[in-house]
């Protein structure tokens, strides 16, 4: 009988991160590819975009609305607000899953929801040159000052339509990445982040 095939990651098929691949203590960056995550793109209804903030920030327990870019975290959800019209929700399974479902239901009237959490693959990147390796690439200003953690920012990494997010720990950053460019992604991982040296934790 044939052997059952195994399914492997970009991360997974790459050489050279394997091959370079330094100690966790020394890396300077650290990469780890997040599996079983809820990923969710939330847009507006037509004429409901005050109302969708709203409920947006009421679930949040928050007195002010999110700023552009400008993030939330509750009960295990975090919340992004990305454009005028558009936020997305990014959780792990588990505990959030009943979090993410409550959520659901209190925009429902005013947003439509998309689940992104198959179309995207993850990968959490921290470390003390994190910010300098992304900025090799991305063309908007990663510095706290600009960028606010917890925020989030669609971007682009070598010619890939990402979504950046700020975590609130130091150093830490998540893109979100089109399944199809994965592989392309990783590829760039590789040469930008081997002057400082890379780590690959498992999920």
């Amino acid at each position: 009988m044939p052997e059952p095939s195994v399914k492997r990651t970009p991360i997974d098929r790459s050489s050279t991160l394997r091959a370079f691949a330094t100690s966790r203590d020394e890396a300077g960056v650290r990469v780890r590819e997040q599996h079983d995550a809820i990923r969710l793109q939330l847009i507006s209804r037509n004429g409901r975009s005050e109302q969708l903030a709203t409920e947006v920030a009421k679930f949040l327990k928050r007195n002010s609305l999110l700023a552009p870019l400008e993030g939330g975290v509750l009960n295990g959800l975090s919340i992004f607000a990305t454009g005028p019209l558009e936020y997305w929700v990014l959780a792990d399974r588990g505990l959030a899953t009943e979090a993410a479902t409550v959520f659901q239901e209190s925009v429902a009237e005013s947003a439509s929801v998309f689940d992104q959490s198959e179309s995207r693959r993850t990968f959490l990147l921290s470390g003390r040159h994190v910010l300098d390796v992304l900025a090799k690439a991305v063309p908007i200003d990663l510095r706290s000052q600009a960028f606010p953690a917890p925020g989030a920012a669609h971007s682009m990494i070598a010619h890939i339509p990402v979504l950046i997010v700020r975590r609130p720990e130091p150093a830490t950053c998540e893109i979100l990445v089109p399944r199809s460019y994965a592989s392309s992604f990783v590829e760039w991982l590789e040469e930008a982040a081997m002057e400082h040296g890379c780590a690959v934790v498992p999920d």
